[in-house]
């Protein structure tokens, strides 16, 4: 495969890789929003015993999907020859940020039992 070919190569596993994880970001930033609904319902209800938790837990949140944010720009921003550390960067990111989303949905599930 010649030099050409290969940078046509990276160029469009790059940009599928960029749509991809677009996407999910788009879908994760959803699910954020309507999580913060419900936070701001708990948090407006008074119930105290669980406010400090979960206004560390939406935090979290919040914080790993600006950092995901962060690594979808660097890696848009890499050439072809260069996209996989952002790339990897940003699946780091991406695990912290469905790890604190799940958390989320994990809270109120078990304070809905």
């Amino acid at each position: 495969m010649g030099t050409n070919a290969k940078r046509t190569d990276a160029r469009k596993k790059k940009s599928t890789y960029t749509r991809h994880a677009e996407a999910k970001l788009d879908e994760m930033r959803t699910r954020l929003d309507s999580m913060k609904e419900k936070v701001n319902d708990t948090l407006a209800s008074g119930q105290s015993e669980a406010i400090e938790r979960l206004k560390n837990v939406q935090l979290q949140a919040e914080s790993h999907l600006m950092t995901a944010e962060m690594h979808l720009e660097r890696l848009k921003e890499a050439n072809e020859d260069a996209w996989e550390e952002p790339r990897d960067g940003l699946e780091d990111a991406w695990e912290d940020l469905s790890r604190s989303v799940k958390n989320l949905v994990t809270w109120f599930s078990e304070r809905s039992k």
